[in-house]
């Protein structure tokens, strides 16, 4: 079965909804996302399918690193500076910070914060910064759908049962028939099938890293584990 590729910066984000989504609905989790809301202040209330809250809140994401523009507006979250190539590197790095700080200041201002009581680098300023290429995206889908299928059926114990109604789930699926790696079950007589002890073992971790992807977007970080 061909496996999914996680690459785009799009594509992690569609993840990271996901999850969001699957911490609104939980209430352990949800005890920690509504004491981090102001993390996702913008990103609704998750009832919207990725592709249609997509269109109407991409703004949000960062989707490249440090950037030059020359001429246009800034977008929101972004300064045009003039930087004289003349003058000497620390005095322009130095200034560059001071605008910067000036900046964030404003914003946590707009924000209800006191800017002199609380450190920028803790707070999550409307947008955010995506590091795609640090989220090992392949392995964050297989345990979203693992994790997700976990909590549908209520917390379960990860035995052969789980891993056969986890096998059968994902082979309803229209458009695509692929299998976490490493999890395709051998078959009995009588077409019942068989999955050895590495095999759920594999299954369990796929749950518990994406647990844990899941209390940190619960806590306003990516998700990773």
């Amino acid at each position: 079965m061909k496996q999914p590729q996680i690459k785009s910066d799009k594509q992690f984000v569609r993840l990271w909804y996901e999850f969001y989504r699957l911490c609104l609905r939980e209430r352990d989790l949800r005890h920690s996302l509504d004491a981090n809301l102001s993390a996702y202040a913008d990103w609704g209330d998750g009832s919207e399918p990725f592709d249609q809250w997509w269109r109407t809140h991409k703004d949000l994401f960062e989707l490249a690193g440090v950037q030059s523009v020359s001429t246009g507006s800034a977008s929101p979250g972004f300064l045009l500076l003039k930087v004289p190539v003349t003058a000497p590197l620390t005095r322009s790095v130095s200034e560059v910070r001071s605008l910067i700080k000036e900046a964030q200041d404003k914003e946590m201002v707009a924000l209800g914060l006191d800017p002199l009581h609380t450190k920028s680098s803790a707070v999550r300023l409307n947008r955010v910064e995506l590091a795609g290429k640090e989220l090992r995206g392949k392995n964050i889908y297989d345990a979203l759908i693992v994790v997700s299928h976990w909590l549908d059926l209520s917390r379960p114990a990860i035995n052969p049962a789980f891993a056969t109604s986890l096998h059968q789930m994902l082979g309803k699926r229209k458009r695509s028939t692929w299998l976490p790696h490493g999890i395709e079950p051998s078959y009995e007589e009588g077409g019942l099938m068989s999955f050895d002890q590495d095999q759920i073992r594999k299954i369990r971790r796929f749950k518990d890293r994406g647990w844990k992807a899941a209390q940190n977007v619960s806590e306003g970080l990516p998700p990773h584990y």
